[in-house]
C-alpha cells in the first residue's frame, strides 16, 4: 500500500488526463466520452484502495511458491534482456537516432482528410448502398450556401439581386460541380418552363415582368409557406442547396477557394453578403481545428504529467528523461499513420491523446521503484537493475491485457472503432518498447546519483 500507493495514484490521474484532453474538441461526444472515462478511471483508483485491501484482509491469504526466484522464467528473461540493455546502449542510442530519421518522414506524410461515411468498412451493406447512390445520383455530400441582402433598400426577391444569384448558380453549375441548385432562383425557372410547355430552354432567369408576375401567383397559392424554406420572412436571406459527391474535405476545399475567388471578383459586394454553410461545410471546419485542439489537448497533457514527474523527483532532468520514451511512441504512432496512407480524422486522432494518458502509466511504475531503490542506499546501476527485474513483469503484463482489452474493437463494422482498438494496442506495445529499453538506457547515460 505504501510503496506503490503514490505510483498508482499518479498513474490513474496520468490517464485521467489523457481522456480529459478531449475537452479541447469541439464535438460533444467526444467530450462527454472524455469526461465520463476519466471519471471511470478515478473510480476505479478508489476502490482499487477502499475495497480491495479490505477483500485482501478477510480471505485467506496465498500460498506463496517455494521455487527459487532465480529459476523463475521471469526472472531469467528480463535479466537476460537488462544485459542486452547495458551491453548494447550505445547501439541502442544510435538505432534510436536512425529511427526517429524514418519516423519524421513517416509523420510529414501524414494528411488530415474527411469523408462522410468512410469510418464503415468498404464491404458494409450501408457503406455499399451509400456509394452507389453517392455515385449514381447527384451525391449525398450536402452543400448550403446562404446569399444575404446587405442594401437594406432591397429584399431577396428583387431583380437585382436575383440576377446576382443567377451569376452564383451558374458558376456552382459549370464550375464548382453542382447537377443543380435549389432556391427562390431554380423556382422561378421552373415556373418559367412551364409557361413555355416545359421546353429545357427557358430554364433560364425570366424578364423582371414575369417574375413579379409568378412571385404573385407563388405567393397566392403557396398556402403551406413553402417558401419559408427557401427565404425568411423579411426577404433578407436567400438559401441555394444541392448536394455532390462525397469527394472529401481536401477537394472540397479546393471548390470553396474557387467559390470565394468568384464571389469576389463578380459579386456585388454592396448588394449581398455570401456565407457557406451547412452539414457538410461545418463537417469540414470542424476537422480543420481538429489537429491544432488535440495538439493543444495533448500538449496540456504532456506538461500536467512532466508538473507531476517533477513532484515526483523535483528534477528537470528526471522530467525530460521520463516524458522522451512516452512522447516516442506517438511519433511512432504517426509513422504508421503516414505511411499506411491514414487520413488524421476525428477516429484516429483521439488516440494520441488517450495513448498518452495510458502508456505513461508504466513509466510512473518504473521511475517509482527506480526512486526507493535509489531510497535503500543502491547505486545507479543496481537500483536500475532491481527495478528492471520487479517492475518488469508487471508492466509486459499490464500491457499484454490492456492490448488484449482494447483489440477486441477490430472485429468491429466502424472503422473508428477498429482503429481505436488496433492503434491504441499499437502505441502501448511501442510504449513498452521504449520503457524496456529506452528508458533503462537513457537514466544510465544521463542520470546522476547526488551524493
Amino acid at each position: 500500500y505504501k510503496e506503490v500507493g503514490m505510483a498508482t495514484l499518479l498513474t490513474s490521474v496520468t490517464t485521467a488526463i489523457g481522456f480529459l484532453t478531449l475537452l479541447t474538441v469541439t464535438m460533444r461526444p467526444d467530450k462527454i466520452f472524455g469526461i465520463y472515462t476519466a471519471l471511470g478511471v478515478l473510480f476505479a483508483f478508489i476502490l482499487a484502495y477502499t475495497l480491495l485491501p479490505a477483500l485482501l484482509v478477510l480471505v485467506k491469504p496465498p500460498k506463496l511458491s517455494k521455487k527459487s526466484i532465480i529459476n523463475n522464467y521471469w526472472y531469467r528473461f528480463l535479466h537476460k534482456s537488462f544485459l542486452i540493455v547495458i551491453a548494447k546502449r550505445k547501439a541502442i542510442m544510435v538505432s534510436l537516432v536512425l529511427l526517429l530519421a524514418v519516423i519524421g518522414f513517416g509523420v510529414s506524410k501524414i494528411e488530415t482528410n474527411y469523408f462522410l461515411l468512410e469510418d464503415l468498412k468498404k464491404d458494409n451493406v450501408m457503406r455499399t448502398q451509400f456509394d452507389y447512390f453517392d455515385s449514381e445520383y447527384m451525391g449525398l455530400r450536402p452543400f448550403e450556401l446562404v446569399v444575404e441582402v446587405i442594401d437594406t433598400t432591397q429584399v431577396v426577391t428583387d431583380y437585382d439581386v436575383l440576377v446576382e444569384m443567377n451569376k452564383i448558380d451558374s458558376f456552382l453549375v459549370s464550375d464548382y460541380g453542382l447537377k443543380q441548385t435549389f432556391s427562390i432562383l431554380s423556382v422561378l425557372k421552373i415556373a418559367n418552363r412551364s409557361e413555355h410547355g416545359g421546353q429545357t430552354k427557358y430554364y433560364t432567369l425570366p424578364s423582371e415582368k414575369e417574375v413579379n408576375k409568378f412571385l404573385t401567383k407563388i405567393e397566392k397559392y403557396d398556402k403551406e409557406n413553402q417558401l419559408a424554406l427557401l427565404i425568411d420572412s423579411n426577404k433578407v436571406f436567400g438559401r441555394m442547396s444541392s448536394t455532390l459527391g462525397d469527394i472529401g474535405k481536401y477537394k472540397m476545399d479546393e471548390k470553396n477557394v474557387r467559390l470565394i475567388e468568384f464571389l469576389d471578383k463578380n459579386i456585388n459586394k454592396s448588394l449581398l453578403k455570401i456565407h457557406l454553410t451547412g452539414t457538410g461545410y461545418l463537417l469540414d471546419k470542424n476537422m480543420s481545428t481538429l489537429a491544432t485542439n488535440l495538439t493543444k489537448g495533448l500538449l496540456i497533457a504532456i506538461g500536467l504529467v512532466s508538473l507531476l514527474m517533477g513532484f515526483l523527483y523535483k528534477s528537470a532532468k528526471m522530467v525530460l528523461i521520463a516524458i522522451v520514451p512516452n512522447v516516442l511512441p506517438l511519433l511512432m504512432l504517426g509513422a504508421v499513420l503516414g505511411y499506411l496512407g491514414i487520413d488524421l480524422k476525428v477516429s484516429t486522432a483521439i488516440i494520441f491523446t488517450i495513448s498518452f494518458g495510458i502508456a505513461v502509466d508504466d513509466t510512473i511504475h518504473f521511475m517509482s521503484k527506480f526512486k526507493l531503490e535509489l531510497n535503500k542506499g543502491k547505486s545507479t546501476l543496481y537500483a536500475l537493475k532491481r527495478t528492471y527485474l520487479s517492475t518488469g513483469r508487471a508492466i509486459i503484463l499490464t500491457t499484454l491485457i490492456l492490448c488484449s482489452g482494447f483489440l477486441l474493437l477490430v472485429f468491429s463494422d466502424f472503422l473508428g472503432t477498429f482503429y481505436v482498438g488496433l492503434f491504441l494496442s499499437l502505441t502501448l506495445l511501442f510504449a513498452l518498447f521504449s520503457d524496456l529499453f529506452i528508458l533503462p538506457v537513457l537514466l544510465l547515460l544521463f542520470f546522476k546519483k547526488k551524493a
